[in-house]
């Protein structure tokens, strides 16, 4: 079967790509892990650690990379960072509760945790949505879609504050979210 269907997530645009990275670089501090690196390594910063579960080849500005599951990558890795970055990884995680708890345990208790996901309310998701259109922005390996009052509901279940969003939400096919961990003695941070 031919397979030349366009799906906009799995094609890579790189003037946008770069411009996501660069946002990404500039929220980011201190030692900083890269989650779901491999297919588009942020250039703008110096990473201490890479991690993903297929790895091609270590770009110069990550110090290690690790070839490991986002959803048990504190089992191998026993650091903790100040910044860690999942750009493009949560909708294609089977379990994203896992894989925020992962971050929660990995992440300094004033660090960062920097999510691009897909937006839902793109207009072009919607209409192909509408139409159960399965050639057109449907393929690759999107599993999950959250919409930004079910990604607060998530990131909060998980211990992370979300402290701000940010994304055209009709024309914009990413949204970026910045979030904290939360204070475990009262909840705030």
């Amino acid at each position: 079967m031919k397979d030349d269907g366009f799906c906009l997530v799995t094609k890579r645009n790189p003037t946008y790509d770069s411009k996501k990275l660069k946002k990404l670089a500039d929220y980011a501090h201190g030692k900083v892990l890269d989650v779901g690196f491999n297919q588009n390594p942020n250039p703008f910063l110096k990473i201490d650690t890479g991690i993903d579960i297929t790895i091609q080849s270590r770009p110069k500005n990550y110090r290690r990379i690790v070839k490991v599951s986002a959803q048990r990558f504190t089992d191998v890795i026993n650091d903790k960072f100040d910044t860690i970055i999942a750009s493009g990884l949560m909708e294609n995680q089977e379990n994203p509760s896992a894989f925020l708890r992962e971050c929660h345990k990995a992440l300094n208790d004033k660090g960062t945790l920097l999510i691009t996901n897909p937006n839902p309310y793109y207009l072009p998701y919607i209409f192909f949505e509408l139409l159960n259109n399965h050639r057109y922005f449907f393929r690759g390996s999107v599993l999950n879609m959250f919409p930004p009052r079910i990604m607060f509901k998530l990131l909060k279940y998980t211990g992370f504050k979300l402290l701000k969003s940010e994304g055209n939400y009709l024309f914009s096919n990413y949204i970026f979210y910045i979030c904290v961990k939360k204070d475990e003695s009262n909840g705030k941070r």
